[in-house]
């Protein structure tokens, strides 16, 4: 150079202005002072202004990317010398020429030669190829270009397209694949024909498959698509078959669009009844519970109420018999109807619980709420306690009928205790949510104890009994001296 300063240029992987191969097989510029650079793998025109070369290749329209020769002829088009044919490229497109055209097809490096004349001179493995580009006229023929179709089925069928029309092809869901066959009926460029293939609707843009003149197609969709075809021919031009393939596959169930709406319909349609379903028997459970409640109350309740009536008229008719007599005896013969009576108020409550419980309209935790505190409040009135309850915005829950039993069932027991052996002087009660449970805590100051000392412990393992019956768990922590905290806890 004139600096006296030499670059090095050669092929970089993944550079696509970088030099296609390092192995140059011949070198020329033309009369516009361009460097063209021949290599194993296509024809490189490098631009100095940028150190950058452009590639032409065989999906450029060249007949072989193995370039061992290039001349210019007086028009200034270039003529590349390859292992397979010869290229007359004219700035824009390659028309190719080989055997068929009175051209040997193999060439050979370094041997290619312009002489004063104009005559050119190219060896090759076959002899010596000498001509003069003037004396070439190419006329155009245009060959047309055939296509088939195959499905790939359990029984193969092949539709010929006649060419000038499009052949319509439709594959079942069972099929979804079809092979392509296509020619160009150019005999004398046989070897020398590339095609370019396009199925729309499933590829963006043209394939370049060089010679190679089948292609076939997996999987496909659900969907129309329209299979094309072009080819090269010895002019470089490309152009396009006038002949196409409207294929047409046929979706499974799955995929038609309105599979899904359906499934989804049938969904709802299926919940809505299971949803209608269980909110029949919803209230038919509670129609039973309305029904049951009210019986209870009007047979039984009703009958106990009688009952203990019944007592105290038999108590009074009894005082009156024994007026007179001593007092021992006169309470051996009152002891059994007072006893009758006692145990009939006692029922009685049982079964108002029992009602209370199972009735549909004492659902939501406030009804239970309003009974716990009309209870206690009653019972620490008439035992002088002082009473404290908190409560937390329960947001109206829905609670079960054994479990709400259970809990009030806890609450009386854990009342009765305090009132008859704990001696407390005041009591706190607290009922709150703690995330998917409720909790009920009832704390006393009153005298405690250790239940190891004690020798009936029924009513202590009733309420674990009824709150493990109601999946949840109950603690109960007592000191002496100290009072008793009890704690429950039930999921919600």
């Amino acid at each position: 150079t004139r600096t006296g300063k030499y670059t090095t240029y050669g092929y970089v992987k993944g550079n696509s202005s970088s030099l296609s191969n390092n192995l140059i097989l011949c070198l020329f510029k033309d009369s516009r002072n361009r460097l063209w650079v021949g290599t194993r793998t296509g024809l490189n025109l490098f631009d100095e202004a940028s150190g950058e070369f452009k590639h032409y290749f065989t999906t450029d329209g060249l007949p072989n990317d193995l370039i061992v020769g290039i001349l210019e002829d007086n028009e200034h088009n270039l003529w590349i010398s390859t292992y397979y044919g010869m290229a007359k490229y004219n700035g824009e497109s390659f028309q190719n020429y080989f055997t068929a055209d009175g051209f040997q097809d193999d060439y050979n490096s370094g041997s290619s030669f312009k002489d004063r004349s104009g005559i050119f001179y190219f060896g090759g493995g076959n002899g010596l190829c000498m001509f003069t580009p003037e004396s070439l006229a190419y006329q155009q023929v245009l060959t047309p270009i055939v296509i088939s179709a195959r499905k790939n089925s359990e029984h193969p069928v092949t539709v010929e397209v006649t060419p000038g029309s499009t052949e319509a092809i439709e594959l079942s869901p069972s099929e979804r694949s079809i092979s392509f066959d296509f020619a160009k009926l150019d005999f004398r460029n046989r070897e020398g024909n590339t095609y370019a293939y396009l199925l729309e609707g499933f590829e963006d843009h043209w394939v370049y498959s060089g010679t190679r003149r089948n292609v076939s197609y997996t999987n496909l969709r659900g969907g129309e698509y329209v299979f094309r075809v072009k080819a090269q021919g010895r002019n470089g031009e490309w152009r396009e078959a006038d002949s196409s393939v409207l294929l047409t596959v046929l979706p499974p169930l799955y995929e038609r669009w309105w599979f899904y709406p359906l499934i989804l319909l049938l969904i709802g349609s299926t919940a809505a009844a299971f949803y209608r379903s269980w909110i029949m028997r919803k209230l038919a459970v509670e129609k039973i519970r309305s029904n049951l409640a009210a019986d209870l109350h009007d047979e039984i309740g009703s009958g106990l109420a009688r009952i203990a009536v019944l007592s105290d008229i038999l108590e009074q008719q009894t005082l009156s018999k024994t007026k007179g007599r001593t007092r021992p005896a006169a309470e051996n013969e009152n002891r059994g109807s007072h006893r009758i009576g006692i145990i009939s108020r006692e029922l009685m409550e049982s079964i108002s619980d029992v009602v209370w419980s199972i009735d549909p309209r004492n659902d939501r935790s406030e009804q239970l709420l309003e009974r716990i505190s009309s209870y206690v409040t009653m019972i620490c009135e008439e035992a002088g306690i002082d009473l404290k309850i908190t409560t937390d915005d329960l947001n109206e829950l829905l609670l079960e009928p054994f479990m709400k039993r259970a809990i009030l069932l806890i609450v009386k027991e854990s009342m009765n205790n305090i009132v008859k052996h704990a001696h407390a002087a005041h009591v706190f009660i607290q009922v709150k949510r703690t995330g998917n449970s409720l909790q009920l805590n009832i704390h006393d100051d009153g005298k405690g104890f250790e239940e190891f000392t004690l020798t009936r412990v029924n009513g202590l393992n009733n309420m674990r009994t009824r709150a493990e019956q109601s999946g949840g768990i109950i603690n109960i922590y007592s000191t002496p001296g100290k009072g008793t905290l009890v704690e429950s806890s039930f999921p919600i």
